[in-house]
Order: C-alpha cells, then structure tokens, then sequence
C-alpha cells in the first residue's frame, strides 16, 4: 500500500504504510529502500539516509538505493558520503548491464548447443565470458559444450570456475 500512496503523492500516508512493513518484516529490503525514498521526498534527510542505509545493510547489491541515499547525502550536505555511493549505484548498474549482455550471449549460446552446433555455442560461451568474465553460466554451459566436444580437462576447468562463482551449479556426469 505504501508504493499506492507515495505514487498517489501522499508521502505521510506512504511513510506510515513503509513503516509498518519494515516492521511486520525487518529484513524485508525493497520495503527500506522505498522508505528511505518516500522520507527523500519528504526532505526528511536523516530518516531517509538511516532507511537507505538499511536496505543497503540487507542487499549490497541494490544499485537504486546507493544512488538515491547518494542523493540523500548530496542534499545533506555529505558531498564525500555521496559520492561513495553514486559510484557504487555506477559500478552495480555497470555490472548488471555486464551480466545481461553475457547472459544474451550464454542464452544464444544454449539454443546452438541444444541444436548441436558446438563451434557456435562455444563462441557464444566465449563472447559472454570476455563480456563478463565472473557470469558462472556461460562457464557452465561451456564445459558442457566442451564435455560433448570430447575435451574433457577444458570441460573440467570450466565446471570447476562455474562451481567457483555459483557453488549450486553442479558439474554433469563426465561423459560426451
């Protein structure tokens, strides 16, 4: 209800709305970060930053609320404060923007290896890795392209840095 109210521009109702969820569910992280950005719309500085800041505590990874308690900080003066975290909002964003252009690629890569065109998936793989070289499943389908092009230690290598970054992907049966 709290989004409703703040999109309908009544920030009181919005903040109690927030707040209450925050509440019911402490961990709750987008429910923070909407808080802190109702409290931004209200000019109420500290609030907002204490909200921001906790979403952050919970996902440091939420690029939108690094950029909006980078506002925050901005608007309370903290000039240092916000630039630390606009440049982390930059670097996450970047990194997303990283993460979807491999996953495009890992994806086209999977329909060629699901259609047996092994030398085509397997330069898809490579393209998502030098794209973003820490996206675990263009490592993993790689060692599986590699696996059933009989190249079983390359295969091996892959799983293995697959497993690295994303320790649920479990490598197949070794066998082409």
């Amino acid at each position: 209800m709290g989004i409703i109210y703040w999109h309908q521009g009544d920030l009181d109702r919005a903040a109690a709305a927030l707040a209450a969820a925050v509440a019911a569910d402490p961990g709750y992280a987008d429910a923070h970060y909407a808080l802190g950005a109702v409290r931004k719309a209200k000019h109420e500085w500290a609030s907002a930053a204490a909200s921001l800041r906790r979403a952050i505590g919970l996902r440091p990874d939420l690029s939108a609320a690094h950029y909006t308690l980078g506002l925050v900080l901005q608007m309370d003066g903290d000039s240092a404060g916000a630039r630390t975290h606009l440049a982390a909002a930059e670097r996450l964003r970047h990194a997303a923007q990283l993460a979807q252009a491999a996953g495009v690629a890992t994806a086209v890569g999977t329909q060629k290896l699901d259609a047996g065109d092994l030398a085509g998936a397997l330069d898809q793989f490579r393209r998502a890795t030098a794209i973003f070289e820490g996206y675990a499943p263009a490592h993993y389908q790689m060692g599986r392209a590699l696996l059933r092009l009989g190249q079983r230690d390359a295969s091996r290598l892959e799983f293995s840095r697959a497993q690295q970054l994303n320790p649920s992907l479990v490598p197949p049966p070794d066998r082409p």
